[in-house]
């Protein structure tokens, strides 16, 4: 699962999206647009970045955007 938001709404989910993904027995990735103060994981600069990784995840999988 990857989980992706922009502002401070976004956190409960980030930490919704970790504890049923180990109840559950999967991974979960979550990013953050912008560097802050996060549960996310990770953080992107900006929209276009997020972008540009949905782009090579569907290329990996050759699915294509």
């Amino acid at each position: 699962v990857l989980c992706v938001g922009d502002d401070r709404t976004d956190e409960d989910m980030y930490v919704e999206v970790h504890a049923r993904a180990a109840e559950a027995g999967f991974c979960a990735t979550t990013c953050t647009v912008g560097r802050k103060t996060t549960s996310a994981q990770f953080y992107t600069g900006s929209v276009d970045d997020v972008l540009d990784l949905l782009a090579a995840c569907a290329e990996s999988t050759g699915v294509g955007l």
